[in-house]
């Protein structure tokens, strides 16, 4: 995918901070929004000795990434002394000022800061507040950290929020199917598997930790696709409502899911991605409980040609205008609609009909 020019505009931007130190720069953006890659970018364009440390995957304990980026600046060139005062301090203020006078005239690269232990990231701040002279701090995070980072800095700071991409940058259907998340992007124009693996690893890392209970309803809200809401996921799933609601909303803290009064994934090939991961077996029989449990005609015509498919990614009918329309007598139909006509005796399109296991109608 090519660079678009308001991302190249940004690339040089930061260069032109990076090159006139000391500086700041603040590059925040949620998952795959590009911020290594901006990193990557501007490293690749300015000249002299850098040191890049990641906080992900850090054991836990106090001044663990500290120890990190003491290690790569000894590496870099830095005084062994100061490292060793940084290694060896037990005072937060001595640890903070030891690290300062180890950079040098250097690039400071620091990425996912949200990640970092409590001390090391009350070291960054000290830094981000008295950069010394010739030194450049780069720091990448995820909302809302920037804003507790910029507050206490008092030098020259450069803020860099990084966005999606727009339909001007690619196709819009593909900026619906993705948010226009740039690594989800590249990833579905790269690949010719309609859930990239690396959609599924993200999706993955957000369910992660989620009790099983809120996996059986989001599991549910993915194959009914679009916006999906309470009253249905509830009969689906047999909980309570507010059990219900209460996994949804979980799954909007972690970020799988949006909330406008309506719930829906966010962006929408994190829902297909959680269809994917079902066992076939999983996804007829839920694919078999939503046609039971909704209760209009029109709703399961809309499902009848789609639920042979037995779920495959890629193939969730579009949301309905009224995903909650009650079933009146109006709505009933006598035909048959789709193959749990054949399977369930909730079936809408069963209802006053004979089957070949006998009568069917609503319980």
């Amino acid at each position: 995918m090519e660079v678009a020019d308001e991302r190249a505009a940004v690339v040089a931007e930061v260069c032109r901070a990076v090159s006139d130190p000391p500086a700041v720069v603040l590059i925040s953006g949620g998952v795959g929004m590009g911020k290594s890659w901006l990193v990557e970018r501007v490293l690749a364009q300015v000249r002299g000795p850098r040191v890049v440390v990641g906080c992900r995957a850090l054991p836990d304990g106090p001044y663990v990434l500290v120890r990190e980026l003491v290690g790569a600046l000894v590496e870099a060139g830095g005084d062994p002394e100061a490292a060793d005062r940084a290694l060896a301090g037990e005072v937060e203020y001595e640890v903070c000022r030891a690290v300062r006078d180890l950079v040098r005239d250097i690039v400071v690269v620091v990425e996912d800061v949200e990640c970092a232990d409590r001390r090391s990231a009350a070291v960054l701040r000290y830094l981000a507040a008295r950069p010394p002279d010739g030194v450049a701090i780069v720091l990448t995070f995820r909302p809302p950290l920037g804003g507790r980072l910029s507050t206490m800095a008092t030098t020259r700071v450069q803020r860099v929020e990084l966005g999606p991409l727009t339909e001007s940058d690619v196709d819009a259907s593909t900026v619906a199917l993705t948010g226009g998340i740039p690594l989800f992007v590249t990833a579905v124009l790269e690949s010719d598997d309609p859930v990239p693996q690396v959609v599924r690893e993200v999706a993955d890392e957000r369910l992660d930790g989620l009790p099983v209970a809120t996996r059986q309803v989001l599991a549910a809200a993915a194959v009914v696709g679009g916006q999906v809401a309470v009253p249905l996921l509830a009969r689906v799933c047999r909980l309570a409502p507010a059990r219900v609601e209460a996994a949804l909303l979980r799954a909007v803290d972690v970020g799988l899911m949006s909330h406008g009064g309506m719930f829906e994934f966010t962006p929408p090939i994190m829902g297909l991605a959680l269809v994917e991961r079902m066992s076939a077996v999983d996804r007829v029989r839920t694919h078999a409980a939503v046609v039971r449990r909704w209760r209009t005609w029109k709703a399961t015509r809309r499902w009848a040609s789609w639920y042979g498919t037995a779920g495959l990614p890629g193939t969730s009918p579009p949301p309905l205008a009224t995903p909650n329309e009650p079933w009146t007598p109006a709505t009933r139909k006598p035909s048959s609609c789709c193959v749990a006509c054949w399977t369930s005796p909730r079936c809408p399109g069963r209802r006053g009909r004979r089957s070949p296991v006998g009568w069917a109608g609503w319980p």
